[in-house]
């Protein structure tokens, strides 16, 4: 496939970047507070 498939695929699939870059930073929140979530 060339790049500028590649890329519409991803953002039709996985949304922009943007959404992405949030969704790891919640992912790594997560796991950084997980012992205290699992207390709870």
């Amino acid at each position: 496939m060339c790049d500028e498939a590649v890329l519409f695929m991803q953002n039709v699939f996985l949304g922009p970047r943007s959404d992405m870059d949030e969704i790891v930073e919640t992912v790594r929140k997560i796991h950084a507070h997980a012992s205290e979530i699992t207390r709870a």
